[in-house]
């Protein structure tokens, strides 16, 4: 174990000791990349040593909290090696991606489309963002233009969409849209009204089109200008994930489309708090998504959530970080990984603790 891991461990032994008594699984899931089996053996190391110091009633709740720990991790654990091996193998094949030469990138992902799948997509895209957050934007690129071929296909797959439809009729569609939306300050009626008329075009396609307009489109005007497009793209995405007419599952992609290029747009290093309210947007999208794995669409809305709150602290966004908690308490309601008691105990202590933060700015 290395000394940072270890410091990680410590630290969250020290506030689980500190924390108001019934927080602490909510404290536990906030910090799940630690929850391991060396996070349970270090803390009965704790434990005796409390013991042995006549601490009995620190060393009587640190073993409570190693045995509801151990309970929680040992029915998970095979489900947990499986997923270490899959992400292991995806991570194997990115790296090839990243390394090959100039066009061999479709041979290597035909040699392995046995593990082309929606969560070989979303490693894909968490990799993308890493490289983002470091400053790697080449690579960060290079692995999102991989993703987003990959995600039409798989959606595509069994889908019945019109495409008999010009690239160019969507691209006038989207002016249309965008043009609408920035007229009319984003009046559902408004918009509504113009989709219906076209909902031959709310599709996959659409999404693509979206993506390809503004990725050429931001880079080749000024900054005011392209902040605001991307505002009328939020707006759009707002309305068109809400929109009931037509084929829900595409009106969510087309939303997600518009929000992850948003995120593109607003850097969280210039546009922290921008980038947080996108990644609530986002968050929300993932967990009405109907296309692709319900259980990795709803661990994506939770990693969104989880980076927003990095954003809105507690202290200097107590409104913010509730309405995030609550957004990130409704996503383990629904959460499909793990159990699904610990699942909703987490999701009613988010909600407990967002109510209180609420309550208290009322006060």
């Amino acid at each position: 174990m290395d000394r940072n891991r270890l410091r990680a461990y410590l630290t969250l032994i020290r506030e689980l000791l500190r924390c108001p008594n019934g927080e602490e699984l909510a404290l536990l899931q906030a910090n799940l990349e630690l929850v391991d089996t060396n996070l349970i053996e270090l803390m009965d190391r704790v434990a005796t040593r409390a013991t042995q110091r006549g601490n009995f009633s620190t060393a009587n709740f640190l073993l409570d909290l190693v045995q509801q720990l151990k309970e929680m991790l040992v029915p998970q654990q095979e489900q947990f090696d499986n997923e270490e091996k899959a992400y292991s193998v995806y991570m194997q094949v990115i790296e090839q991606l990243l390394n090959c030469p100039s066009g061999a990138e479709t041979e290597i992902l035909r040699s392995h489309q046995d593990i082309i799948d929606t969560r070989f997509i979303l490693t894909l895209r968490q990799v993308a963002a890493m490289f983002t957050d470091i400053g790697e934007k080449k690579a960060a690129e290079f692995l999102q233009t991989i993703a987003v071929p990959l995600t039409q296909a798989l959606s595509n797959a069994n889908s019945n969409i019109n495409t008999n439809l010009l690239a160019s009729q969507y691209i006038d569609f989207l002016g249309d849209v965008l043009r609408l939306t920035a007229n009319s300050n984003g009046d559902a009626q408004v918009i509504y009204q113009l989709l219906e008329g076209n909902l031959d075009k709310l599709n996959i396609n659409f999404a693509q089109a979206l993506d390809n307009w503004a990725t050429s489109t931001l880079i080749a005007v000024n900054q005011e200008i392209a902040l605001s497009i991307v505002t009328d793209i939020i707006n759009f995405s707002n309305l068109v994930q809400d929109f009931t007419s037509g084929e829900l599952a595409y009106n969510v992609e087309i939303a997600i489309a518009g929000y992850e290029i948003a995120l593109r747009a607003y850097r969280r290093d210039k546009y922290p708090l921008k980038w947080a309210g996108v990644q609530n947007y986002l968050g929300k999208a993932y967990l009405k998504r109907i296309l692709g794995d319900k259980a990795v669409n709803v661990e994506v809305s939770i990693e969104c959530y989880r980076v927003a709150l990095g954003i809105y602290e507690r202290e200097h966004f107590p409104k913010e970080w509730a309405e995030t908690l609550r957004n990130m308490a409704t996503a383990y309601q629904h959460r499909i990984y793990g159990n699904r008691e610990d699942n909703l105990k987490a999701a009613s202590e988010y909600f407990r603790i967002a109510s209180k933060i609420s309550f208290d700015e009322n006060e």
